[in-house]
C-alpha cells in the first residue's frame, strides 16, 4: 500500500483484518488523530470549534489530547510533521489521518511501516533503504489533484495555477459553474459537503425563480448550473 492517507490506511487495516500481509510505503511526515478520541468523543465537533480559532491556537489546544490519545508516532516508524493538523489543513489542503485502528496493527507489528518506493520489481517493490519485498500487489493509495484546467475553459478564471478551484459551495466568477467539496475543512469533509450542497441548490434555485420574474425577453446573464 503506497499512501498514508485515510484511504490507503483503512485499506491497509481492512486487508489485515482479512489475514494479509500488508506493508505501507509512507513518504511523508504525518498528523495522526483518532477518529473518536479513547473510542468515546467523535473528533468532528472539536474540528467544529477549532476552525474559529487561528490555527497555532487550535493546534496548541488540541496537542495535549493528541498525544494522549495517539501517542508517540515515531516509535510506529513514522515521521511527524513539525505542525499540527489544523496548520495542516489550512496550508496544506490535507486532511491528517483519522483513525480507526490502523495505528493499533502497525504498532502491533501487523502492519509494517516503510519509506519512499524506489522502484518495482518484476515480483514485488524496492524501497528507498535498499530492503527488497515480493508482494503480490501494490496498490497506489496516493491520492490526486484536481486538475480542472485539463478539461475546462477559461478555466484561470476559477482556479489557481495548479487547477484546483479557488471556490467551493457558493457562485464562481463563471456564469452557472459551481464546485462542491473542494474545500478541505477541519470540520469534517462529509458534513462541508453537505452545507455547500445545500447553499449551491439555494443559489440556483433563487436564480431560477430572479430569471422567471424578470420582462420577456430580458437576459438574466446567468446560465443553468453546472456542479463540479
Amino acid at each position: 500500500m503506497v499512501g498514508f492517507g485515510n484511504s490507503a490506511c483503512e485499506q491497509a487495516l481492512d486487508l489485515v483484518e482479512r489475514g494479509a500481509t500488508v506493508h505501507l510505503a509512507v513518504r511523508s511526515a504525518v498528523n495522526v488523530l483518532q477518529r473518536d478520541f479513547f473510542g468515546v468523543l467523535p473528533v468532528v465537533p472539536f474540528g467544529v470549534v477549532m476552525r474559529r480559532l487561528p490555527t497555532r491556537v487550535a493546534d496548541a489546544l488540541a496537542w495535549p489530547m493528541i498525544r494522549m490519545a495517539v501517542g508517540d508516532v515515531t516509535k510506529a516508524g513514522l515521521r511527524k510533521l513539525p505542525y499540527g493538523p489544523n496548520t495542516q489543513i489550512a496550508r496544506d489542503h490535507h486532511v491528517p489521518l483519522l483513525d480507526i485502528g490502523t495505528m493499533k496493527q502497525i504498532k502491533q507489528g501487523r502492519i509494517t511501516v516503510h519509506g519512499d518506493l524506489d522502484r518495482f520489481t518484476e515480483d514485488g517493490v524496492v524501497f528507498a533503504d535498499g530492503l527488497q519485498v515480493a508482494l503480490d500487489a501494490v496498490v497506489l493509495a496516493t491520492g490526486y489533484r484536481a486538475a480542472i484546467g485539463d478539461f475546462l475553459a477559461d478555466w484561470e478564471a476559477v482556479c489557481d495555477n495548479s487547477g484546483t478551484p479557488t471556490v467551493s459551495g457558493a457562485p464562481t466568477a463563471l456564469a452557472g459553474l459551481y464546485f462542491c467539496g473542494m474545500y478541505v475543512s477541519p470540520a469534517g469533509m462529509l458534513r462541508e459537503i453537505r452545507l455547500e450542497a445545500t447553499r449551491i441548490s439555494a443559489h440556483i434555485h433563487q436564480q431560477r425563480v430572479r430569471g422567471r420574474t424578470m420582462a420577456p425577453g430580458e437576459a438574466s446573464g446567468t446560465a443553468p448550473g453546472r456542479t463540479f
